[in-house]
């Protein structure tokens, strides 16, 4: 690349009007004012995490206050979160913005890690009695459903579903549960059926023992023969058959966004260590060259893009695979988590590789168009080329210095 300096030329273009351009002091208010922003708003999102937590928490105690209170608290923490990001990673890339972009990072993995874990918080009992007859294992229908069940697969298609996530009769001995070993009747869903995650697809509800199949002398079926009055004990042998759809266990998701949690925190000190303005390259790191602004942006972006993405590479692994028992489906999901980054990245090869020739040459001939950039010098000033120190760059001229 040849760097052609033209001091008697005007530049290329037209130059803005100065109505058009934008003053620098209101450049700088409105930075400023941003960053103000960027240093409460982590406050406030922690404020409403916490009320989230203690919303479902609250279950336990009997005193949950009204369910829209929860739908708006979630929908003005993710409404925050949305604002956060596209403040933190819009706009110029100064170094104030670069290091709210860590706190971002963190504060989303630790956010978004909470919410994961908020069904183990709400005690399903106590929701059954809070909300009277509603089922514990039977939310509110949807796209996306969390249940505790079983996937009922087709007795020509049983090797398309994972064996961990089938309904105990298509299971093998050795993939069934605590109570693989007993009979029907007397097997016990807390023991024998997980939480699944549902995308699509149909729910059944059903019980376990049911009354047509149970022996009058099992104590399951002596009180539903009695008639089931209560509403614990009705949780406790109520699941759900999926039909249909994608269903993984819920495990699944966790773990792999655990495993993404633990790449995304290898990388971020990195992008610390490498933009930090002290920051020095030395033979044992070839390979770690300082990074700008705009670079520690976009290296942050896609870290917290492979984290988002980790649980639906986990979706997909899970149904390539198909696990046939619990430590191989939690190392895959563990495992998928964590090499999230070169698997996006070796599917984002593959595109490029795959991409019209067409579309390679327009960019390529975008990329060729003249810029105009700052050259500068030995002593460290601007080449006085223009009248603001600025000369044009062609990219497309690559011939050789002379001599």
């Amino acid at each position: 690349m040849a760097i052609v300096s033209s001091p008697n030329e005007p530049p290329q273009g037209d130059p803005a009007p100065a109505a058009d351009r934008q003053p620098a002091s209101d450049t700088a208010e409105a930075d400023s004012a941003a960053l103000r922003f960027l240093r409460w708003i982590p406050w406030v999102l922690l404020v409403l995490l916490l009320a989230l937590v203690a919303l479902v928490g609250g279950v336990t105690t009997e005193k949950a206050p009204w369910p829209i209170a929860r739908f708006v608290v979630f929908t003005l923490l993710l409404a925050g979160m949305a604002l956060w990001f596209m403040v933190c990673f819009t706009g110029p890339a100064t170094e104030g913005r670069e290091h709210h972009s860590f706190v971002f990072a963190y504060g989303f993995t630790f956010g978004a890690f909470a919410l994961l874990i908020l069904p183990f918080i709400a005690d399903t009992d106590a929701i059954v009695r809070y909300n009277g007859t509603t089922p514990a294992v039977w939310p509110r229908a949807g796209a996306i459903q969390l249940v505790r069940g079983c996937v009922v697969v087709d007795d020509g298609n049983v090797g398309a579903i994972s064996s961990v996530a089938r309904c105990p009769e298509y299971k093998t001995p050795s993939t069934k549960g605590a109570d693989g070993d007993r009979t029907w009747q007397g097997r016990e869903v807390d023991r024998e059926y997980g939480w699944l995650v549902a995308i699509g697809g149909t729910t059944q509800r059903r019980l376990v023992p049911e009354f047509k199949d149970c022996d009058s002398a099992a104590p399951p079926c002596a009180k539903l023969a009695q008639g089931v009055t209560d509403a614990n004990d009705r949780a406790h042998r109520e699941y759900a058959e999926i039909h249909g759809g994608l269903a993984v266990p819920l495990f699944v998701v966790v773990l792999a966004y655990i495993g993404g949690a633990v790449s995304l925190s290898r990388r971020i000190p990195e992008y610390q260590r490498r933009s930090d303005v002290g920051y020095v390259k030395d033979k044992l790191r070839v390979n770690e060259p300082p990074m700008l602004e705009f670079e520690t942006r976009e290296s942050v972006v896609f870290q917290i893009m492979q984290l988002v993405s980790a649980p639906f590479l986990a979706l997909a692994s899970w149904y390539i695979v198909t696990p046939a028992t619990l430590a191989s489906g939690a190392v895959l999901a563990f495992g998928t988590g964590f090499f999230s980054e070169p698997i996006l990245l070796m599917i984002r090869g593959l595109v490029e590789g795959i991409r019209p020739a067409a579309t390679r040459t327009a960019v390529q001939g975008a990329a060729a168009k003249p810029v105009t950039g700052q050259t500068p010098q030995d002593d460290g000033h601007a080449d006085a080329g223009n009248a603001d120190g600025k000369a044009p760059i062609r990219l497309d001229d690559a011939s050789p210095p002379a001599g």
